[in-house]
């Protein structure tokens, strides 16, 4: 087992280096002043948000599951606070005196998935029409439309990382809304997008919005020279797992995330 913050960079680096891992590459920066633990092909990254520690896990389940036993005796010694979050493979079933010591409950399950080819051109529904939207002037009717479709989606169309969002028109009223963040690729220039931020009213929902939604904005970042191409989605929604799929996405990460019991959106 290998900790320490000073050496987290070259921790995560082995990992990676030896179990290629888009969804730690892309965020990888993000765990440069972790506190990192590897064993028996798994790590275990712990960052300090200032508000509590936020935890992300991945690889082999049972090497998750030693390394959490791990975290949780030390944390239990030293008598940390609670948790911010925790992500784990999904074939882990933390157990649950790791979360006692966590506190934290189960909230939700997700996928990550990912795909490097462009997908075909959308078709468009008769009387429906794509456009970039502006950052400040479509921003408050993009808001608007996932306040009534995804509300627990933490996707801002101003936010600081944000790289491009379509949105769909019918009769000059915005019906539907997709956006990408820019997040890091291969080697130390690449970068990824990652999608975020669907939402189609319900009014105009089958017409195939969403797909073409998915197409426009995919294609658009492998032509800006995105190496792949990701999303989230919660476990149980099949039918966008259906419409993903379709554009030629596949399932990288298979994930399960623990909160706080107040928790009602994800942490991002």
């Amino acid at each position: 087992m290998t900790s320490g913050v000073a050496d987290s960079r070259d921790v995560l680096a082995r990992h990676l280096a030896d179990h290629p891992d888009r969804l730690l590459l892309a965020e990888r920066t993000d765990w440069d002043q972790a506190r990192i633990t590897s064993a028996r092909d798994a790590v275990l990254l712990v960052r300090d948000t200032g508000q509590g520690d936020v935890l992300m896990s991945r690889g082999d389940a049972a090497g998750v599951g030693d390394l959490l036993d791990a975290e949780a005796r030390l944390r239990r010694s030293v008598g940390a606070g609670a948790a911010l979050w925790l992500s784990a493979p999904r074939t882990l079933d933390v157990p649950a005196a790791v979360l006692d010591v966590l506190r934290l409950t189960p909230f939700s399950h997700w996928d990550w998935m990912w795909t490097q080819e462009p997908p075909a051109a959308p078709v468009l529904p008769d009387g429906v029409t794509l456009r970039s939207l502006e950052r400040r002037p479509d921003a408050p009717a993009a808001r608007e439309v996932l306040r009534l479709t995804n509300p627990r989606s933490t996707a801002d169309p101003e936010g600081p990382d944000e790289a491009f969002w379509y949105g769909a028109e019918l009769d000059g009223r915005l019906v539907g809304a997709f956006g990408a963040r820019r997040e890091l690729g291969r080697g130390a220039h690449g970068f990824s997008w990652h999608l975020h931020g669907l939402g189609v009213l319900e009014d105009v929902r089958g017409l195939g919005i969403g797909r073409a939604l998915t197409a426009a904005l995919a294609r658009e970042g492998l032509a800006a020279g995105a190496d792949w191409i990701s999303l989230g989605l919660y476990a149980e929604n099949d039918g966008a797992r259906r419409l993903y799929r379709r554009a030629g996405f596949t399932v990288g990460a298979e994930m399960r995330s623990y909160g706080p019991a107040t928790a009602t959106r994800p942490l991002r």
